[in-house]
């Protein structure tokens, strides 16, 4: 589904970044002016196109360097004119992304410390309604942002803009009336570019942000608008439906069918989006997606919702939000608040089932976690639609649990373990797998099997998948394993490394963080003693409980002293962590850590 600029302008300036290096410190935006300007059609009631104009003045802090601004067009976006330095213009390329989206770069030198440049870029959206938000974000700090919104008296009674995650303080608002047109101006100051973490909420959520609501009255509105790109006649349905009876012909009830559908879209239909232009929104035709074997979430929705009604079965569309979003249908009828396509299977008990056509290890009873609370908007009759949200992903769906035998052989561990995994952890695994050609996957299976063990060399690594879970068993020598003292001998069963990537990075950190997903963790450490030795010493148990996770580790020994157990459990319940609370949450995870980092003590007999 096409996302619009906004979604794109996350997505492009890491590329921009990455391509050039980290933002120079030395460049900041003095003043960044945004000016919008609502055109209206000849009826004088709605809009016939926005123009956007924005300007960047730079400056060089500390010495000479070089800035750069950026902006995104496509085929419903033009660029006007771009001035003030060098301009660049260069397409958005993906392996399974193809769509008219572009930026327009434009370079300019600051030959010295205090040196000033001036950019100006110019932009038409020909499709208004394509313009939900203007993001009050740059890859530099801003020092003064000034953002006009220009709205015609005969609309101003449809259109109002609405400011969100402003900083307190930080801001005001003005607005005034010129002639036939009334301007809101929002005043910014002091904007700090937010340094990228990888386990922080999108910049697209986040960022301070100027919503422009009015192009659709309500849901209802919008709905009609999204539904009016369905296709509503395909000349080869009959393919649909003679397929969709034979992958179910062995089926004896719906709940059979509908996985059987599920499990054929996922395994036959290569995620491809094509998306130039008003196919952006337009599915492709439900046999066409069957005929090419590939299509992208709006494809795929439509060949399940198609396939399933074939067999009489309920089945909608679903227009919805991934957490990039950052907004619901019901409180932002915007486009922007969705970019992506599912099918929702509507049973007789007034409960919904949520299919995802391209998350290929997702099962009917466990959607990706990524959907999970998110508002849907859900097909029904031609003039209205259904808000219903996603449950919540509960931890037990999302599983990695390991078992592993240590046996002392000198100064290195023997180890047996089986690894199992559920939910978002089998999907990744497997999706992960997907990527190695068939002689290179043992090899990727041994190197996941042995991640749970640092140091370890794997022997007999065997891999079993179904749908909902992946298990990995086998044995690995872990070499260097035991330091020894004397007639001490130190164990670290290296059960620490499950939880360190849990922890948040502060250096210079603004955003706000996010633990992945709800899930369980288990890992239990089962060390046998040789004979010729005895326990020294037992690490201490440990636990910890705050909002987000509980953990424990424990330990215990055999009643006839021959094994050590340790073992692991960590739940993480609820994933959103705001930076205020992050030394606390850290802090928590610390003493688990060094519990979990503490040695097995040993003495030879």
């Amino acid at each position: 589904m096409k996302k619009g600029f906004i979604i794109y302008l996350c997505l492009l300036f890491p590329l921009l970044a990455s391509a050039e290096s980290e933002p120079s410190e030395n460049v900041v935006i003095e003043e960044l002016t945004e000016y919008v300007r609502l055109i209206p059609d000849k009826s004088g009631t709605g809009i016939k196109e926005i123009k956007n104009s924005t300007q960047y003045i730079f400056r060089a802090n500390r010495s000479a360097d070089k800035a750069l601004a950026m902006a995104y067009y496509d085929d419903d976006i033009s660029i006007d004119k771009a001035s003030g330095g060098s301009v660049t213009y260069s397409a958005f390329i993906g392996d399974e992304f193809f769509s008219d989206s572009k930026a327009c770069f434009v370079t300019v030198s600051l030959p010295k410390k205090g040196a000033t440049a001036k950019v100006s870029v110019k932009r038409t959206y020909k499709k208004p309604e394509f313009m939900g938000k203007l993001l009050i974000y740059q890859i530099y700090d801003i020092e003064k942002a000034v953002v006009k919104i220009e709205i015609p008296e005969c609309l101003s009674h449809r259109y109002r803009p609405k400011p969100r995650n402003m900083p307190e303080g930080k801001y005001t608002v003005e607005e005034e009336l010129r002639g036939d047109r009334r301007i809101v101006t929002y005043t910014l100051a002091d904007l700090k570019k937010n340094r990228r973490f990888a386990d922080a909420p999108s910049i697209n959520v986040t960022a301070p942000q100027i919503l422009l609501l009015g192009h659709f009255a309500d849901t209802d509105d919008l709905y009609r608008y999204l539904l009016g790109y369905i296709p509503t006649d395909d000349p080869g349905a009959a393919t649909v439906t003679a397929k969709a009876k034979e992958i179910t012909s062995e089926c004896r009830t719906d709940a059979e069918r509908i996985r059987a559908v599920n499990d054929f879209v996922h395994a036959t239909i290569r995620y491809l989006a094509v998306e130039h232009g008003e196919f952006g929104h337009r599915p492709d035709l439900a046999s066409e997606v069957l005929r090419k074997r590939f299509g992208d979430c709006k494809g795929s929705a439509l060949l399940t919702r198609n396939m399933l009604r074939a067999l009489g079965i309920d089945a909608r569309l679903v227009w919805i939000g991934t957490p990039e979003v950052g907004t619901d249908w019901s409180t932002v009828p915007n486009i922007s608040s969705g970019n992506h396509m599912i099918t929702a299977v509507m049973l007789p008990s007034d409960s919904i089932i949520f299919l995802d056509g391209t998350a290929r290890y997702s099962s009917p009873d466990n959607p990706p976690a990524a959907l999970a609370g998110r508002e849907a908007m859900i097909e029904d009759t031609p003039d209205h639609c259904i808000i219903r949200r996603l449950p919540p992903c509960a931890p037990h769906r999302n599983v990695r649990s390991e078992h592993i035998t240590l046996t002392v052989e000198g100064d290195r561990l023997l180890a047996k373990s089986t690894q199992y995994r559920s939910g978002t952890f089998n999907s990744f695994i497997q999706q992960l797998a997907d990527e190695y050609p068939p002689g290179l996957r043992q090899e990727f299976y041994e190197r996941t099997f042995c991640s749970a063990m640092p140091g370890s060399k794997p022997e007999n690594v065997i891999c079993t998948t179904a749908a909902d879970s992946t298990i990995l068993s086998g044995t690995a020598t872990i070499h260097a394993a035991i330091k020894n003292a004397g007639s001490t001998s130190y164990v670290d069963p290296a059960i620490a490394t499950r939880i360190e990537s849990l922890k948040f990075d502060m250096t210079d950190r603004l955003s706000d963080g996010i633990i992945g997903f709800p899930a369980i963790l288990r890992c239990t450490v089962h060390l046998e003693v040789p004979d010729n030795m005895s326990l020294g010493e037992l690490p201490p148990d440990c636990d910890i409980e705050n909002e987000w996770l509980t953990g424990a580790v424990t330990g215990s020994q055999a009643a006839d002293g021959h094994s050590v157990t340790r073992s692991l459990v960590i739940t993480i319940k609820k994933t959103d962590v705001p930076n205020k609370m992050m030394k606390e949450y850290n802090a928590d995870l610390a003493r688990l850590i060094d519990a979990c980092s503490s040695n097995i003590v040993l003495k030879t007999l």
